[in-house]
């Protein structure tokens, strides 16, 4: 009986020791957290032209295809420079349409509409030449 409780006491001990043991060693996680983060680049006013926006998202009905409108913003309405992105889910290959926007699937999904402005870059560049 005597010696039962001594290998009990035992047990204890070194499950105690263990445990002390395990939580000192720092987790990966909190090992990523405790480090510096890196320094960030401040912000310009030149950053803000290159900011995106995504909208007119379209999914087909199959569920296989999505479509979305990729546009600049912050910029003057014809310098937005829209590209519509056809993205098959299966593959994810991604087929780029510039100046695009307005994508419909058909209810089939074999097909897609969408609106094309093939003057926006034209019309842009002569409204900043005056």
């Amino acid at each position: 009986m005597k010696a039962s409780l001594v290998r009990l006491r035992f047990g204890l001990c070194v499950i105690l020791a263990l445990s002390f043991v395990w939580a000192s060693v720092p987790s990966p996680a909190f090992a990523q957290a405790a480090a510096p983060a890196p320094s960030k680049k401040a912000m310009t006013v030149d950053d803000y032209s290159k900011w995106r926006t995504i909208s007119a998202q379209a999914l087909s009905p199959d569920g296989k295809w999505l479509a979305y409108v990729l546009e600049l913003t912050n910029v003057l309405q014809g310098e937005n420079k829209p590209e519509m992105h056809i993205v098959n889910l299966g593959t994810n290959a991604d087929v780029v349409v510039n100046d695009a926007t307005a994508p419909e699937f058909s209810s089939d999904s074999k097909w897609i509409a969408y609106q094309v402005d093939p003057g926006a870059a034209q019309r842009a560049r002569q409204a900043r030449a005056g």
